[in-house]
């Protein structure tokens, strides 16, 4: 009913990844958390890249509505940008503030949610 309220953002979700499993890269709560927050949203999981940084050598796991391939709003692409160097290196690099964020957490993994206007 509400649906369209949520039509004119894309949504994107980092949490650390864990290596040492080799069978699931991201817990299954993590997940199933993913799946239901984007179809709430009237969207679902196109965008899906493991990145690990060099500086912290730590492994995260991003999860996005919006895809690439064509064509990506302008937001999208700054914000991306904006991550891939905040993850890279988060002592020179931050987040702006344009880009609302929330955190959650599942036992001892905290996860956050970037919300992008298209």
């Amino acid at each position: 009913m509400f649906n369209f309220l949520h039509r004119r953002y894309h949504y994107f979700i980092v949490c650390k990844a864990d290596l040492a499993n080799k069978n699931h890269l991201v817990p299954t709560e993590v997940y199933n958390f993913a799946k239901k927050y984007f179809f709430w949203r009237g969207r679902t999981i196109k965008y899906f890249e493991p990145f690990i940084s060099k500086e912290t050598q730590e492994t995260f796991a991003i999860f996005g509505t919006a895809k690439g391939e064509r064509t990506v709003n302008r937001n999208c692409l700054i914000f991306l940008l904006e991550l891939y160097a905040s993850l890279s290196s988060p002592a020179q690099f931050k987040i702006s503030d344009d880009f609302t964020t929330q955190s959650r957490t599942f036992g001892d993994r905290t996860i956050t949610i970037y919300r992008v206007k298209k």
